[in-house]
Parts: C-alpha cells; sequence; structure tokens
C-alpha cells in the first residue's frame, strides 16, 4: 500500500474516533465526567474502572474475532461491519488508557 492510501486510512480514521468518542460522552459521561460509565460500573461490581472496562471491552474483541473467522471461512464481511468494529476496539483502548492514566497506578 502507498504511504499516500495509508495516510488517507489513518487521517478517516482519526476524524471518526474523535466523533464517535464526542458523542459517546454525551451517551456515557456525566457531571464532566467522561469515564462515569466505567467508574460507576466499578462501583457496582467491585472491580477497578480498568478491570470493568476490559469486561466491557471483551465483547468487541470477540466480535472482531468472529469477523477473522468469517474472513477464513470465505464468508464476506461488509466494510460497514469491518470499521465498526475497528472503531470500537480503537475507541475502548483509548479510553483504557485514559481509565488507566487517571487511576494515578501508571507513572
Amino acid at each position: 500500500m502507498k504511504a499516500a492510501k495509508f495516510n488517507q486510512i489513518v487521517e478517516s480514521r482519526l476524524k471518526k474516533v474523535r466523533k464517535i468518542l464526542e458523542n459517546r460522552a454525551k451517551d456515557y459521561g456525566k457531571n464532566d465526567d467522561r469515564l462515569y460509565t466505567f467508574n460507576e460500573g466499578a462501583r457496582y461490581s467491585n472491580w477497578t474502572p480498568a478491570q470493568t472496562l476490559d469486561g466491557m471491552l471483551l465483547k468487541h474483541v470477540i466480535s472482531y474475532k468472529e469477523i477473522l473467522a468469517d474472513i477464513n471461512a470465505g464468508r464476506t464481511v461488509t466494510r460497514k461491519r469491518f470499521e465498526e468494529k475497528m472503531g470500537d476496539l480503537i475507541n475502548y483502548y483509548i479510553i483504557q488508557e485514559a481509565v488507566m492514566l487517571e487511576s494515578g497506578l501508571i507513572k
């Protein structure tokens, strides 16, 4: 793949990530706490926010693995499904970075 095409993919993904994370802030944030859902989930589950997020991330990892299984079995995967799952994974890893840094356990 030529560098220009790769850079185009990167820029497109970064725009999507920003848009989704901004929109999700309205759904999952509260009182200006962008990590509210994960902090609240931790309170309910007696897990850390990072563990809570990891549990939520797992469903996206499984879905991604299913996409790979479909491809390996010769089944067609729509671009929409693939791009949505890639976005989910990227977004959750970004949120996990924020959760981990907020915990103070990462120096």
